[in-house]
């Protein structure tokens, strides 16, 4: 029945996909986040629903109807180009023991960049960032909403576990854990109370889901979000109290397993896991040393006949020593030694300075507007604000994690320099955006000053 209802609703949105390739961009950013496939059975299980999508957004573009498309040489375009080509090429000379594993990746990779960049040509106004936003949170914020409940219906049993789609639990609160910024931006700038309520609820559930993953990276981001939170809170002392009764309140659902995991954080150079990360990001910097320019292909240390050979020259490397290396491939558990290893100094070059404009974005646009005295544009303001905190989490959180090869952190990025782009030209030409509500729905009224 739900396999059902799921395809006929999809069926439904398709078409008005066929309309405009922004309302295209929003199904496929809302189908590839939510990953359907991996929560239906049957019928459901067996449609590409990300890949009709991806197809029914580039058909009208191809044949001409473009929905005011403009994609512009910016820092951000020109950076995802050319980690493209980049990631071409580092697959094609690629390790001959991974040569076939990372093709898979690379086609995914290549689609990720390829939305992103729709979002930065198609998403040039308040409604189509807002409905972006919206759809990201949609999208993760059912498996934050589903995971967290069923973490508070068994009392604390509940264990995520992730989907080959969505990723392990470490992944899974990372996703969720950025949706957070996004969600209190909803919250502060809904009209309706009611829309208020929601957003606030999802929220809560997905800061369960975030405790329930039992992902120590997760968990530290989430900590560092409250002190956020608090700081910047206007009311310190009551943001402080609601932080304390969140921690006191999940402190009695956590198991002791999950104490003294989290409890490892405090002896991590002893702690196998973390030990195992550090041989994981030593292997990927011997892959890169020894193939400086494109390293060793997507995933290139997961495969046995890249990892093993690298193990010698990996021991050498000093800092932390690994006394017990593992017995099999791992996974880099980093995002900054998962580009150094899979496309070397070239693709982690092009990472770092892609998230650095990024950031630069956010700032910028947080800076003109604080000159500007634009009252109407203050939503920007918001947006940015929390898109850039969305984006320092994920810098900081994806340092323990490999998540490098997910699609919201290239829409992040996406979003902030489209919304660079608006708040400028507003600026310029002295517009005034505001939405509004007429018979046929929601529309975005601009007002020339």
């Amino acid at each position: 029945m739900r396999d059902l209802a799921f395809v006929a609703a999809w069926i439904i949105l398709v078409p008005l996909a066929l309309q405009g390739p922004q309302l295209g961009v929003l199904l496929w950013a809302w189908t590839s986040l939510l990953a359907p496939n991996d929560v239906l059975y049957g019928l459901g299980a067996s449609v590409p629903f990300a890949k009709v999508t991806a197809l029914v957004t580039l058909g009208p573009i191809l044949l001409g109807r473009r929905g005011g498309m403009r994609l512009q040489a910016s820092p951000t375009v020109l950076i995802m180009v050319a980690m493209a080509v980049a990631s071409l090429v580092s697959q094609l000379t690629a390790l001959p023991a991974n040569t076939d594993n990372g093709w898979d990746l690379y086609q995914k990779f290549v689609k990720i960049l390829l939305l992103a960049l729709l979002v930065t040509a198609l998403m040039r106004d308040r409604l189509r960032l807002h409905a972006l936003l919206l759809a990201i949170c949609l999208g993760i914020g059912f498996t934050g909403l589903g995971e967290g409940a069923k973490f508070l219906l068994s009392a604390g049993g509940h264990k995520v576990e992730g989907t080959a789609s969505t990723g392990d639990n470490n992944q899974i609160g990372l996703d969720v854990l950025l949706i957070l910024p996004m969600l209190h931006y909803l919250f502060i700038t809904a009209q309706r109370r009611v829309l208020r309520g929601v957003a606030l609820a999802v929220g809560v559930m997905c800061v369960v889901c975030v405790v329930a993953t039992a992902s120590r990276a997760a968990f530290v981001g989430l900590a560092l979000l409250a002190v956020a939170y608090v700081l910047t809170s206007r009311r310190k002392v009551a943001g402080l109290l609601l932080v304390a009764a969140i921690a006191a309140g999940g402190s009695q659902l956590v198991s002791t397993s999950y104490v003294d995991r989290l409890d490892t954080l405090k002896s991590a150079d002893s702690d196998d896991s973390f030990l195992g990360r550090v041989a994981a990001w030593k292997v990927s910097t011997a892959v890169a040393l020894e193939h400086p320019l494109f390293g060793g292909g997507f995933h290139a240390i997961q495969n046995g006949d890249v990892w093993f050979p690298h193990v010698p020259a990996a021991e050498q490397l000093g800092v932390i020593d690994v006394p017990d290396w593992p017995t099999y491939p791992k996974a880099a558990h980093s995002i900054y030694f998962e580009i150094l290893g899979d496309q070397g100094f070239i693709g982690l070059g092009l990472f770092l300075a892609l998230f650095w404009v990024g950031w630069r974005n956010a700032g910028a646009t947080r800076r003109v507007l604080r000159r500007s005295g634009r009252g109407d544009l203050r939503w920007a303001t918001q947006m940015a604000g929390a898109l850039q905190v969305s984006l320092v989490l994920f810098l900081i959180v994806g340092g323990s994690l490999s998540a490098a090869y997910y699609d919201i952190d290239y829409l992040i990025v996406a979003m902030l320099a489209a919304l660079r782009e608006l708040v400028e030209r507003s600026l310029r030409e002295g517009e005034t955006t505001a939405f509004a509500v007429t018979g046929r729905g929601v529309r975005e009224a601009v007002v020339v000053g």
